[in-house]
C-alpha cells in the first residue's frame, strides 16, 4: 500500500460538521446521566431527611423508658448488695 493509494477502510461521508455532532450526542448521553443522578440525590435526601426528623414524644419516651427502668432496677439491686 503505497502513500498514493486509497485507504482500505474509508471515513463515511458526514453531513455538517462531525465535532457538532459528536458534541450533540455527548451533551445528550451527559444530561441523561446528570437527570439519574439528580433522582438519585433527592432520593437521597429525602430518606436522610426522614431519618433526621423530629419525633413525636411518644416516641422518644418509648425508647427511653426500657433505659430507665433498666438503671432503676440496677440502682436498686446494687443497693440491696451494700445493705
Amino acid at each position: 500500500m503505497g502513500m498514493g493509494d486509497p485507504p482500505k477502510y474509508p471515513l463515511p461521508k458526514i453531513d455538517g460538521d462531525p465535532f457538532v455532532l459528536l458534541l450533540e450526542s455527548q451533551l445528550k448521553r451527559d444530561s441523561g446521566r446528570c437527570e439519574a443522578w439528580k433522582d438519585e440525590v433527592n432520593n437521597l435526601l429525602i430518606f436522610v431527611s426522614l431519618d433526621f426528623a423530629p419525633r413525636p414524644k411518644a416516641d422518644i419516651i418509648f425508647v427511653r423508658r426500657p433505659v430507665f427502668s433498666l438503671q432503676s432496677s440496677l440502682r436498686s439491686s446494687s443497693n440491696r448488695t451494700r445493705g
